[in-house]
């Protein structure tokens, strides 16, 4: 294993992390989310991928510091 970090699978890891288990706003909002939370249906994961998001907007803004994820 080598001692940098690769940072190549950044972006991937962040929409998979949206695709899979950001919560739907309706169960979200305004609730205590636990620590872990689960993957959602394939259903649900289907229908993000072929239409987006139905019920929010995800905003995605970076930049580069370091060549970091931050």
């Amino acid at each position: 294993m080598s001692c940098v970090a690769d940072r190549s699978d950044y972006g991937r890891d962040i929409a998979n992390f949206v695709i899979y288990h950001l919560p739907e706003a309706r169960d979200a909002l305004g609730k205590d989310l636990p620590f872990h939370l689960p993957r959602l249906s394939d259903t649900t994961t289907t229908l993000r991928v072929k239409n987006g998001f139905s019920d929010r907007h995800v905003i995605a803004m970076g930049h580069s510091l370091g060549g970091d994820a931050t």
